[in-house]
């Protein structure tokens, strides 16, 4: 009976082992097949740019057609900070700032801009690549300026993408619905 035991236990093992070499072939063989007859895929990250420039004519003393353009290569929501100052000859700025209607006259745009509580004015739609906003100023016109001043009016803007909406809402803190913008 020993014998016995000995040639199951004997036969137990070559079947092992021969179950184990099919194995091991068909998995060599499947690999060799794959990394044989399958092309490479590349996947190449691009990120997008999101910038704008302001765009505006200057004769001197008014400064208009104010509007800002998608200079970036994604769609894109703008706003904007006006800063008024009186600027001397020197360039140094005075500590009285002017005030609207009395030192100066400002004709504003389009309604599709809207100013948020935290003073910048938010574009209300995304603005395409190279595409341009309607205008946020028509026309400033200093009315009175304190003697060897005159008035500046800087522009600022800023862009940041229009997808996933969360983006411009999370950063911003505005809410956006159907692609457009409420600022708070």
């Amino acid at each position: 009976m020993n014998e016995n035991v000995k040639q199951n236990s004997m036969k137990t093992w070559v079947l092992l082992l021969f179950l184990l070499a099919m194995v091991l072939s068909t998995i060599g063989g499947a690999y060799a097949y794959i990394t044989a007859k399958t092309q490479e895929i590349s996947n190449r990250f691009e990120p997008v740019e999101v910038t704008c420039q302001v765009e505006e004519t200057f004769d001197g003393a008014v400064k208009q057609d104010v509007c800002i353009r998608n200079t970036g290569d994604i769609n894109g929501f703008i706003r904007a900070m006006l800063v008024f100052t009186w600027v001397d000859g020197d360039g140094k700025v005075l500590s009285d700032a002017p005030a609207e209607g009395t030192d100066y006259t400002i004709e504003w745009g389009s309604d599709q801009w809207k100013k948020g509580s935290d003073g910048f004015w938010y574009y209300s739609a995304s603005v395409a690549p190279n595409a341009t906003t309607e205008l946020l100023i028509k026309s400033v016109t200093p009315t009175e300026a304190p003697e060897g001043h005159e008035l500046q009016v800087q522009i600022f803007a800023t862009a940041i993408q229009a997808d996933p909406p969360t983006v411009v809402a999370g950063a911003w803190g505005v809410t956006v619905t159907d692609h457009m913008i409420t600022p708070s």
